[in-house]
């Protein structure tokens, strides 16, 4: 299920890379700016909200990942839900 959600995020930043305004790369060009300065001028903070948003639901997904086989290997845990983490009830 991981190599699924890595495999999304990267369409998710193609289709973001995609869609950012070429002009701005002509203008950073036609300036004298080279391919890493574009890189971390023009293209990251564009891509900022993008990548900030994946690395959220990254991180939610690793959560869930790593509580969910607590749950079911002692079967919930003694009552009231001793084992049931925040994760299953979000």
């Amino acid at each position: 299920m991981t190599a699924f959600t890595l495999g999304e995020a990267f369409v998710v930043v193609l289709a973001v890379r995609a869609a950012l305004p070429r002009e701005l790369f002509e203008l950073a060009a036609v300036e004298g700016g080279g391919s890493w300065w574009a890189v971390t001028r023009i293209t990251l903070p564009l891509m900022a909200p993008v990548l900030a948003l994946l690395l959220l639901r990254d991180t939610i997904f690793t959560f869930q990942l790593s509580f969910v086989p607590a749950l079911i290997l002692t079967d919930g845990g003694p009552p009231p839900y001793a084992t049931t983490y925040l994760p299953l009830f979000v």
